[in-house]
């Protein structure tokens, strides 16, 4: 078996006065299946980007995502967001976030 995540939601780590673009993105939610943790202990891993897509990487063991929160998926319908199956957790991505020009073509700003 795997190391996964279960009952999972996706929050932002720190304190409330720090700004949005400074705050780390966290997935919480229930280990299964680690090497060095009990079942069912409840973790805080940060959200890294390997390859443009999010990765959980707990105590160097990388975790699958498991079923999510059934309260987060709620809470996501009630504010008109949709989960990706195959996104789940979305990260920006700063290339992709940048508009690039080919040379012949006059800068718009």
């Amino acid at each position: 078996m795997s190391a996964e995540i279960r009952n999972w939601w996706v929050t932002s780590a720190g304190s409330p006065y720090t700004p949005p673009e400074c705050r780390q993105v966290v997935v919480k939610g229930e280990v299964i299946g680690h090497p060095s943790r009990p079942a069912g202990e409840r973790v805080v891993v940060p959200v890294d980007v390997e390859d443009g897509r999010a990765a959980l990487v707990l105590d160097g063991v990388r975790l699958a995502l498991g079923a999510p929160l059934p309260d987060y998926l709620a809470w996501l319908r009630e504010n008109g967001y949709e989960m990706d199956p195959a996104d789940p957790i979305r990260v920006r991505r700063r290339a992709e976030d940048l508009v690039v020009l080919p040379a012949n073509k006059r800068d718009p700003w």
